[in-house]
């Protein structure tokens, strides 16, 4: 058995694997590679072209389609059926639903990756005047109406808080607290995997464009 997880997932992992007590390998994949789906599946695939005869443990949502066409020679491959990462952070994909898609989510691993929305506020005041990295920002993010970090346990919130408190008041957006829930990873180390909930590739196979269907909606 082996995970192949996204950095991002990495604090929240690694807290699920001491609450189950499961200790396998994890190949981590960079967290910058969300931004261009077919790096991420040409990395992906790398990965998985090299694994044994076995099962692997995907912690990684469909990100934005990266994962249709991603062709597994010789492991079975489990894959949560989830758009991205938020239905694993908050414990379910009817939770992540319930939430609707006006709310734009942070966590300490998301804030820890190379490109983030506070990361790309520095480079834009870098480049452009206040007015237009403010403009920018607000293009970027015009379809949200609150910002909500997601209390895993496995991080400390109010550092993340601080950190996207002067883009929030920027857009005038609330910053709210939501609580987590570790249920999703634990079951994914620990199985079983109900077809509803995760997708099981066998050896041989690919995830296919209607795999990817239903899944709900993802944070861009």
């Amino acid at each position: 058995m082996v995970v192949i997880a996204c950095e991002t997932l990495k604090n929240e992992l690694n807290f699920a694997m001491d609450q189950t007590g499961v200790s396998y390998p994890v190949i981590w994949i960079e967290s910058g590679l969300h931004e261009f789906p077919d790096k991420l599946r040409a990395r992906l695939q790398e990965v998985v072209g090299d694994l044994e005869p076995g099962t692997a443990l995907l912690a990684f949502g469909f990100c934005g389609n990266s994962m249709v066409g991603l062709h597994t020679p010789r492991a079975r491959l489990i894959l949560p059926r989830a758009a991205d990462c938020m239905p694993l952070f908050l414990g379910s994909v009817e939770k992540r639903e319930r939430m609707g898609s006006k709310t734009y989510f942070f966590t300490g691993g998301y804030l820890e990756a190379e490109r983030n929305i506070v990361v790309e506020h520095g480079h834009y005041i870098e480049r452009y005047d206040p007015e237009t990295a403010a403009w920018l920002i607000r293009e970027m993010l015009k379809h949200y109406e609150r910002f909500a970090v997601i209390d895993t346990g496995a991080y400390e919130v109010e550092p993340v808080t601080q950190k996207i408190g002067p883009v929030a008041e920027m857009l005038g957006l609330p910053v709210e607290i939501v609580p987590g829930d570790m249920g999703f990873f634990c079951e994914l180390l620990r199985g079983p995997w109900p077809e509803e909930r995760y997708l099981t590739v066998e050896p041989g196979g690919s995830i296919t464009l209607e795999d990817s269907l239903n899944v709900g909606f993802s944070q861009v």
